[in-house]
């Protein structure tokens, strides 16, 4: 399943997280997958406590960070993709 600009995430329920020298590793403990988080994308992680559109946290981004919205999304699009096929993230209705 590919994500589209107005799919719905979530972290899933099964997520652990970890503080590492400035990175955070996540595991999903029902698979054993692993997958590592720079600062960035921790912060980003924290969005995901309840569903979020896409579109809707790249414009909550947008008055964070210094980048237009269309950037972020698409980054977003490929960090969520990477992050759904690990199993550490859901697509909600």
């Amino acid at each position: 399943m590919s994500l589209k600009h107005d799919s719905k995430v979530v972290k899933v329920g099964n997520l652990l997280s970890a503080g590492l020298e400035g990175e955070t590793v996540l595991m999903n403990i029902q698979t054993g997958n692993y997958f590592g988080l720079d600062s960035l994308g921790a912060e980003v992680l924290q969005h995901l406590e309840v569903p979020v559109t896409i579109d809707a946290l790249s414009r909550t981004l947008e008055a964070e960070f210094d980048a237009d919205a269309a950037t972020i999304r698409e980054d977003l699009l490929y960090l969520f993709n990477q992050m759904l096929e690990y199993g550490l993230i859901e697509v909600v209705a």
